[in-house]
């Protein structure tokens, strides 16, 4: 995991993405044939609203784990607990890796947990994506700092406003303790 700019054009592309995803999704004919297809789609669409969640909030990651745990941050009401996607990255897992084939109730409760889910999520990515008043996940302690790891070097750099993100002046101001944290340096 890495911090870097928010990218909210990037988040809302992969936000639409999903919905646009989860859409066709929804109109595949439910049987063992199309099950597979539409576990993993529906789990592609859940990880692309953490995605597009952390992209809004400056965090890089591969991690599908980091991803899925955005979306349990996010305080929804639903009908089911939101925590229950972990299952079905898991359930998608074993069909990827151990050529597992999910079964009409798996399907089926997929089905449902897409239904009760996905909308109240995406609705409450979308809101914070557009919510200008919340600060990004940034350690820094105001917007006119810019940290950054050279190195093992700590460096906080002063932006001109006028033109953003254009670094004025850079000042080394002490060393890392190796672990690569800037939240643990600040």
């Amino acid at each position: 995991m890495r911090y870097k700019c928010p990218d909210k054009k990037s988040a809302i592309s992969i936000l639409e993405a999903s919905q646009r995803e989860m859409k066709y999704t929804e109109s595949l004919e439910v049987s063992e044939d199309s099950g597979s297809t539409i576990v993993r789609n529906t789990y592609e669409c859940f990880r692309m609203l953490g995605e597009a969640l952390l992209i809004a909030e400056g965090i890089d990651t591969e991690d599908h784990v980091t991803k899925i745990r955005a979306l349990m941050k996010l305080h929804v009401k639903t009908d089911r607990p939101v925590n229950i996607i972990d299952n079905l990255r898991i359930l998608r897992h074993k069909m990827n890796y151990y050529g597992y084939r999910p079964g009409l109730p798996e399907i089926n409760d997929t089905i449902s947990m897409a239904k009760s889910l996905f909308e109240p999520l995406a609705y409450a990515v979308e809101k914070k994506i557009n919510n200008p008043t919340t600060r990004p996940g940034f350690p820094w302690p105001s917007s006119s700092l810019y940290g950054e790891v050279c190195g093992m070097q700590l460096h906080m750099a002063s932006l001109n406003p006028d033109r953003r993100h254009r670094i004025e002046s850079c000042k080394v101001l002490g060393q890392a303790d190796g672990s690569n944290d800037l939240r643990q340096l600040l």
